[in-house]
């Protein structure tokens, strides 16, 4: 399903939420994606290019 990036605003095929704000990503604007280490599911964390420049949220994507 096409759709808008919220960050950039171009269409994108693939789209994924940001774990720290919510917004629908494309893959241009995603900083950083990884498996989580302390659910034992898989769950995805995705963070963005902004968010990766705010402190907290940062420190908080690297010790999950």
């Amino acid at each position: 399903m096409i759709g808008k990036c919220e960050r950039c605003k171009k269409e994108a095929h693939k789209r994924e939420p940001c774990n720290y704000c919510g917004r629908e990503l494309c893959t241009s604007c995603t900083k950083s994606s990884r498996l989580s280490r302390k659910q034992k599911k898989g769950v995805r964390l995705i963070i963005c290019k902004d968010c990766w420049g705010k402190t907290a949220n940062r420190t908080k994507y690297k010790s999950e």
